[in-house]
């Protein structure tokens, strides 16, 4: 065989093999379900980190603020990769690169790991006693500020479903840290306090979290907190929003 074939024929050989080690496309699915490319997902991502952290900086001075991507793997083909992601606000830098260790989500589908837990009224709840309605359990804890902000919003969702769904809130802190910081914070949920053993099952890493069961004790969707909504200029200050998205849930529950 003549030395240019030859040569032509490795090249050929190389670049085959080499294919499979070139780097997938990714892409990305956002929250409301339309798929980007990497570049105009981290562009998003970046221009909605400046607008967050200046509005946040304002309300919380002196915190750093982080806005990280928990993402997870859709699929993964010969020729891309496609994540889904869930944007959250976070005080707490851990699992900053973004790929989301093992939470709550990885129970859908399944009972909510509750035995039997004492409420800060003395009464025992177990999962048993949340069935024949959908129940809302959110997830707080004394100086997580999301937590604090959507507790009057929280409060407005309870009447609203007027007694068609439990709604139970979950603190790992000690009994009386919780009992002292409801006199001045008023949170209309069943409370329960104390829970590390669960709060550990259930993987927690960010605040405030919101587990929705239904009418049989199992997990159908998890969602993190009411979002901000940030409206005007660069001085505009963020807002809570409302809990529209998480009546609709329960209703679908009922």
């Amino acid at each position: 065989m003549p030395a240019k074939y030859l040569t032509m024929l490795c090249l050929l050989l190389g670049a085959a093999f080499m294919q499979p080690l070139l780097a997938q496309p990714s892409y990305y699915q956002t929250p409301e379900g339309k798929i980007v490319d990497s570049a105009t997902y981290t562009q998003q991502k970046a221009a909605e980190e400046t607008q967050f952290r200046k509005a946040l900086a304002q309300k919380v001075p002196g915190k750093a603020i982080y806005v990280i991507d928990k993402k997870r793997l859709v699929r993964k083909n010969a020729d891309s990769v496609l994540y889904s992601y869930k944007r959250i606000i976070s005080m707490d830098d851990r699992d900053s690169s973004g790929m989301a260790p093992p939470g709550p989500e990885d129970y859908i589908g399944q009972p909510f790991p509750l035995s039997q837990l004492r409420t800060l009224s003395g009464d025992t709840l177990t999962l048993e006693s949340l069935k024949g309605k959908p129940t809302m359990i959110n997830f707080w804890f004394t100086t997580c500020k999301p937590c604090i902000d959507e507790m009057p919003v929280l409060n407005g969702l309870r009447q609203k479903m007027n007694g068609r769904a439990n709604f139970v809130a979950v603190t790992f802190e000690p009994g009386d840290k919780a009992a002292a910081f409801l006199q001045t914070h008023p949170f209309d949920f069943l409370q329960v306090a104390d829970a590390k053993p669960l709060t550990a099952a259930l993987q927690m890493q960010t605040y405030p979290v919101n587990i929705f069961l239904d009418k049989h004790g199992v997990i159908r969707q998890v969602e993190g907190g009411i979002p901000y909504i940030v409206k005007g200029g660069r001085k505009a200050k963020p807002k809570i929003g409302n809990a529209k998205e998480f009546q609709a849930i329960l209703q679908s529950l009922l």
